[in-house]
């Protein structure tokens, strides 16, 4: 489950996406996990071209800052960014809050 934001981007364009993000003790993450994304897009058909996650988060755990960054390769022409829970097996459970989201492109803030 997540929310995808996309916008043009071109080899070499630095990008960097970060959010806070925050699971409660009274309902912590459980066989799930939160995660940053951003994935380099291009070509014909539209294909993806590489993908990078932040560290997973998982459990509960107070405000954390989640970045990543990356240069985008050869053949780019948009970048997608990701808020996610990923749950990967059965018996999960929590809530995940993401708050200040920003997404950078060689310097100026996007949104």
């Amino acid at each position: 489950l997540g929310l995808l934001q996309d916008f043009d981007c071109t080899p070499e364009d630095e990008v960097t996406v970060s959010a806070l993000v925050m699971s409660t003790t009274s309902i912590p993450l459980t066989n799930s996990d939160a995660f940053v994304m951003l994935e380099f897009w291009g070509g014909e058909p539209f294909n993806i071209i590489k993908s990078y996650e932040s560290p997973h988060l998982t459990g509960a755990f107070n405000w954390t800052n989640s970045t990543v960054s990356a240069k985008a390769p050869e053949g780019t022409t948009k970048a997608k960014i990701g808020l996610f829970i990923w749950n990967p097996g059965t018996g999960h459970s929590g809530s995940v809050y993401f708050d200040d989201a920003k997404a950078s492109k060689k310097g100026p803030v996007l949104f």
